[in-house]
């Protein structure tokens, strides 16, 4: 597709329009029944262009633009021009690499039970039960056990109470400490805020998918998160806030499911049946200790394979429920009559679960994936009650569907914990030790400009709740201003603004490159003080409410 414009290129206002799929023709049969590989490019023979002088690309005859083609639904428009950066912006320095301090309890790492090694042999979805009814693994795998029957322990440390997670930090001399489930919200926010995108690559799923291709709207929720100091280093925890999480349910039932998945049957029933036991078993948890600069990070590791490949042989286990139970889970019974039986499709489809699966925790897995120094996903489909089937998702994979290609998740990976440290290291410079603080990221986004994320800071001097008060009003406009009114501790407010370069020119719009592509990345991060505290606080209300986290903010 070829995105026309009247300007001609010159060097002081240059455009470039790009449409980028990384595809391969021979490779979209084996992709269909797979579901997870995007490496999709078509041929551009059909297009009426010739090379360009640098390799990069296509210039067309009939408008002279850079250009790369791909099939006629996907396109990736790359808006360039030649504009300097703001002189009050920094380049960013993104040459540091996460680097694994050390790896704890690895001889202890569970394994896949009932023949399900094989999915990580065999690419593709391997359903539980084949289409001729017989089972394709142990029939154990076929009914799961009501959670109320089971006993399992909670093995979840906060990283600010890991002791471990600490003195590993101190060891290695890092000023921050968090975990892969408290930090990558944080990052992912980095993320979209540094390449102005909200879409995933698509490409390789049926054409119903590609229509809509874009993250959900949860993932442009602010987010938060909690810091207090520890003997000298800032622990970063997940904020979760004062509202009732319906997803409970899942998240406990993804325990007990992870130890089916890994347990023979006789022990799984001696270990985790009620009837069985008094008080739960204690399994030994591994953990993958990693460091990018002056964080250090913990990351639960819950399956080995020597079966696999690649040179890591560890990979994360997860347990996915089906859209329908997801969207309703306090009546998650009323869809269990809601079956996987399709490979590929829009409804009650393998395809269809993954596809929803990119879009709302795409990234939060495969960052975490990274960060743990894992080879990918091991994704179990089921709806509370059964089993559907399983695949494996290798990291790389699941990165060109996020990020668009291998080069632009490692660009992105880098970028983002490279802009964090500043983030930290500017903040903290003016806690107080003594407390603790809420933090509130908020991603202000434009169709075009530089793309800027708040940072609401509140120390929590006077009080670790926000003060409830009942009120009325009569135009949505005033539900902020008197919401603000229960903010008691001190907020400062800080804005990161950032700007990129492709090839030393300014990048307008999502960010999107070619692997040969020089990316150069600019910021700016301050205190803002110019905003009177009321219009802060009103600001910082309208944030808490749209993060869903407090009950005192719901309007």
């Amino acid at each position: 597709m070829l995105h026309a414009r009247k300007e001609t290129f010159n060097r002081l206002h240059k455009t470039d329009h790009r449409t980028f799929v990384p595809i391969d023709k021979k490779k979209m049969k084996d992709d269909l029944l797979n579901l997870i590989n995007p490496s999709i490019p078509l041929p551009s023979s059909s297009l009426d262009t010739t090379p360009d002088e640098k390799g990069k690309g296509n210039v067309s005859k009939r408008t002279g633009f850079l250009t790369t083609f791909a099939p006629h639904h996907t396109s990736f428009t790359l808006s360039m021009t030649g504009e300097s950066i703001s002189p009050e912006f920094k380049e960013l320095d993104y040459s540091q690499r996460l680097k694994v301090v050390y790896n704890h309890n690895y001889d202890k790492i569970p394994r896949l039970a009932h023949g399900l090694d094989r999915v990580l042999e065999e690419r593709g979805v391997h359903p539980v039960v084949g289409h001729d009814g017989r089972p394709n693994f142990t029939p154990f795998l076929s009914q799961i056990h009501d959670f109320d029957s089971l006993i399992l322990h909670s093995g979840y440390m906060k990283p600010s109470q890991d002791q471990k997670l600490l003195s590993m930090a101190r060891d290695n001399g890092c000023r921050y400490l968090s975990s892969t489930s408290s930090i990558t919200s944080v990052l992912a926010k980095l993320y979209f805020t540094f390449s102005s995108k909200f879409t995933m690559n698509a490409t390789s799923m049926s054409s119903g998918f590609q229509k809509v291709s874009t993250f959900t709207r949860r993932l442009e929720r602010p987010i938060s998160i909690l810091m207090h100091n520890s003997n000298g280093v800032w622990a970063i925890d997940n904020n979760q806030g004062n509202v009732d999480h319906a997803n409970q349910i899942l998240m406990d039932l993804g325990h007990s499911l992870e130890k089916m998945l890994t347990l023979p049957e006789d022990e799984f029933n001696d270990k985790l049946l009620k009837s069985r036991n008094d008080s739960p078993h204690v399994f030994d948890d591994a953990y993958t200790f990693s460091q990018f600069g002056n964080i250090m990070y913990r990351s639960q590791i819950d399956c080995y394979s020597d079966k696999l490949k690649s040179q890591s042989k560890v990979f994360d286990l997860k347990t996915r429920a089906t859209r329908k139970i997801r969207m309703d889970v306090g009546e998650h019974e009323s869809y269990l009559g809601y079956h996987l039986d399709n490979i590929v499709g829009p409804q009650g489809s393998f395809e269809k679960e993954f596809y929803d699966l990119s879009r709302s925790a795409g990234i939060k897995y495969s960052l975490q994936a990274r960060i743990g120094d894992m080879a990918g996903l091991f994704i179990c489909y089921h709806n509370t009650k059964r089993i559907f089937g399983s695949e494996f998702v290798s990291l790389d994979a699941l990165e060109d569907v996020v990020f668009w290609g291998k080069h632009i998740a490692n660009d992105s990976f880098n970028v983002t914990n490279s802009l964090l440290q500043i983030i930290l290291d500017t903040m903290a410079s003016e806690m107080d030790p003594k407390y603790k603080y809420r933090l509130m990221l908020n991603e202000v986004r434009y169709n075009r400009g530089t793309p800027r994320l708040d940072i609401y800071v509140e120390e929590m001097s006077v009080s670790e709740t926000f003060e409830h008060r009942s009120f009325s009003y009569y135009q949505q406009t005033e539900v902020a201003a008197e919401e603000a009114k229960q903010i008691v501790n001190p907020v400062k407010l800080y804005s990161l603004r950032l700007s990129s370069t492709i090839n030393d020119f300014k990048i307008h719009g999502p960010l999107h490159y070619l692997p040969d592509d020089q990316l150069k990345v600019y910021y700016n991060f301050e205190r803002v003080d110019t905003i009177p505290r009321e219009q802060m606080l009103i600001s910082y209300a309208e944030a808490l409410r749209e993060s869903e986290l407090y009950n005192e903010f719901l309007g």
